[in-house]
């Protein structure tokens, strides 16, 4: 209950913030807005062109690319300024001074690190997610919509365990940029169905990085396909890997933070 408090008090000094920016702010947000949208814009000439993907119609891949933004947004959301900061935090010092306050460090960077910015991330993956299920004639019941927002949280649980897991080394190798490859570069992959990839590349983001998880198995619930690759099963597994690999993660942090040295400034 004193994290929730400690959170509600550092979400209302970020509002305030932006309250006093405001033209910062809401420029920033039509940025990332347009950036994305010529994404989604795109991926969507591109499958359009071809009528499909192996299989996947123009909706179904443009779904993909929805849930994938939607939970990258809300893991962003908390931990995209710790996966960024965490460098500097060491090589300034400033890492020391939080690890002696009285307060989890690890809640403390999350909870002073939420990054509002990523409001326009969640409206154009809500439009786009509305606009694939009413292009594709699906509606969502009470039960589908439950499936849903749980696929989501497992998914924005599987992001943010990769911002973290990629952010830790920068605690020992300062300019190590892991996350430039086994984050931000696999990422990509998953705005498309894993099928037209090849067997390896199928392994690697199952069973290696877990990405697959984020949007191409659990929408298959949705669209009633059975693209599984490996296992049936798999398109119900979203919450299990994401609970799994956010637990892991976090060890990961301890452990880096329990082997921490400081800099010596």
């Amino acid at each position: 209950m004193d994290y929730f408090r400690l959170y509600l008090q550092f979400i209302k000094i970020r509002l305030t913030s932006i309250v006093s920016y405001r033209g910062s702010f809401f420029a920033g947000v039509v940025a990332q807005f347009l950036s994305y949208g010529a994404g989604f814009f795109a991926t969507w000439l591109l499958v359009n062109a071809f009528h499909e993907l192996n299989g996947w119609t123009p909706y179904e891949v443009l779904l993909l690319y929805g849930m994938n933004l939607f939970s990258y947004a809300l893991a962003a959301f908390f931990f995209f300024n710790l996966s960024t900061d965490i460098e500097n935090l060491v090589i300034n010092g400033r890492l020391d001074g939080i690890l002696v306050k009285p307060v989890n460090p690890f809640l403390y960077l999350i909870c002073n690190g939420f990054n509002v910015a990523y409001f326009s991330h969640i409206s154009l993956a809500v439009l786009t997610m509305i606009i694939c299920f009413r292009g594709l004639g699906i509606s969502l019941t009470p039960v589908m919509l439950g499936m849903l927002a749980l696929s989501i949280l497992g998914a924005a649980l599987i992001h943010a365990a990769a911002l973290v897991m990629t952010a830790v080394p920068a605690i020992w190798m300062l300019r190590a940029r892991f996350s430039d490859i086994l984050y931000w570069g696999f990422r990509e992959f998953i705005n498309y169905p894993l099928s037209i990839y090849n067997r390896v590349v199928q392994v690697i983001l199952t069973f290696i990085l877990p990405y697959g998880f984020i949007s191409f198995y659990p929408a298959q619930l949705f669209l009633g396909k059975e693209d599984y690759l490996f296992h049936p099963s798999l398109p119900y597994a979203t919450l299990p890997v994401g609970l799994g690999l956010f637990f892991l993660a976090y060890r990961f942090w301890r452990y880096g933070i329990d082997r921490y040295q400081g800099t010596g400034t």
